[in-house]
């Protein structure tokens, strides 16, 4: 079958590059450096991206063309020139206790997500449990058994004969309209996975890239502020991986069982690693 669950964010509508810097916020009201014509943002988010009160959202419940109202005032104000973006914003869910065999993806959050835990879900035979990117979303007590690819095209791409990855990952495989934006801002923020138990070719990803998307293309942190920590790999060629783009970054108290390279760090200078008894691990690159 196809995927067990997913959580898909329609095709939603943002401020356009040259108009997703903020201008004034006074009360409700947030103005934008550059105009944009028409009414059409009432119903959507915005969301501050950078800066000062970095990832608070609003409601826009009415917009002139340089103008935003808002549903009620940040709590804390953002300044002149900060990143932001309009968007229909999936936020507020919890996945629990769902279980799935035979499927391209246990769960799979196509488009970014906000507030969201998936917590004690299980999983036999499919290609993991992963999103194009998030803020604040936890992946916890999770059990994935088996991690194989017969779905063509769906998940992160690889070199298998489904033209997918050849392991099953659970993380983030990050990638999205947003970050065509031009606008440096980290794609998955707060991420926490936690408590997993992983077992037979799957491993804990956190790595830009879903298709075409290069590390190399970005000198700025696609994931900031994230933990990995308490899980368990088995019988799997990596633990965790984690690529270059990346602040803020703590890997603690993880335990491997027959796997070959426990972690694969693109830039282990970035990450943080302890052991099971919170002492520094030194990692080397690949």
């Amino acid at each position: 079958q196809g995927t067990s669950l997913t959580v898909e964010n329609p095709q939603f509508q943002r401020v356009p590059t040259k108009h997703s810097k903020t201008g004034s916020a006074q009360g409700t009201s947030l103005t934008v450096e550059q105009p944009k014509a028409g009414d059409e943002l009432a119903g959507l988010q915005v969301i501050i991206l950078s800066g000062r009160g970095m990832g608070q959202y609003r409601e826009v419940t009415a917009n002139t063309a340089d103008t935003l109202t808002l549903d009620r005032p940040w709590d804390v104000a953002p300044q002149a020139g900060q990143y932001m973006g309009v968007f229909w914003l999936r936020r507020h869910v919890i996945i629990y206790d769902n279980d799935g065999s035979d499927s391209s993806a246990m769960c799979q959050l196509w488009g970014s997500a906000y507030d969201m835990i998936i917590d004690g879900c299980r999983a036999r035979r499919g290609q993991g449990l992963w999103g194009l990117g998030g803020w604040f979303v936890q992946m916890k007590h999770n059990q994935l058994y088996s991690g194989l690819s017969f779905h063509p095209g769906i998940g992160p791409h690889g070199a298998n004969p489904e033209t997918n990855s050849p392991f099953s990952p659970v993380g983030f495989a990050a990638a999205g309209r947003m970050e065509g934006s031009g606008l440096p801002f980290p794609l998955v923020v707060g991420a926490v996975l936690r408590d997993n138990q992983l077992s037979f070719n799957h491993r804990l990803l956190l790595k830009t890239g879903y298709s075409t998307l290069k590390e190399s293309l970005y000198d700025y942190p696609i994931f900031s502020g994230v933990l990995v920590d308490g899980n368990q790999v088995e019988h799997s060629a990596v633990g965790v991986q984690i690529g270059a783009n990346i602040a803020n970054a703590l890997v603690a108290r993880n335990g491997f069982q027959d796997v070959a390279q426990p972690y694969q760090l693109t830039a282990p200078e970035k990450v943080t690693v302890l052991d099971g008894n919170n002492k520094p691990v030194t990692v080397g690159a690949p």
